[in-house]
């Protein structure tokens, strides 16, 4: 089983542009905020996933089954994602069929 940090909305949003692999730039276009906020949530992302760069981001969220299967571009499941609820929960996925306990 993993363990996963649970999202914020905005979170839940910058982390599948990320996936699709967007800049910050466009990121914060899309999200009409600015770039130091996009910045700010991708450091948040890092932190929670326990790693470094993008590439690293987006390679643990689709491990540990944060996406929901076959979307594209990639959309973050519905049970991760917080509506407006602390950034600091966590949910914990089924490594086998990603499902929640």
């Amino acid at each position: 089983m993993q363990v996963v940090p649970r999202l914020t909305p905005t979170e839940a949003r910058v982390l599948g542009l990320v996936a699709e692999g967007l800049p910050t730039a466009e990121i914060a276009v899309r999200l009409c905020v600015s770039h130091q906020a996009i910045t700010y949530h991708v450091g948040n992302l890092f932190g929670c996933f326990q790693c470094k760069n993008r590439a690293g981001l987006v390679g643990r969220a689709f491990t540990v089954g944060v996406f929901e299967p076959g979307s594209w571009p990639p959309r973050v499941r519905k049970d991760v994602e917080l509506p407006g609820g602390s950034p600091d929960s966590s949910v914990v996925l089924d490594q086998d069929d990603h499902s929640v306990h």
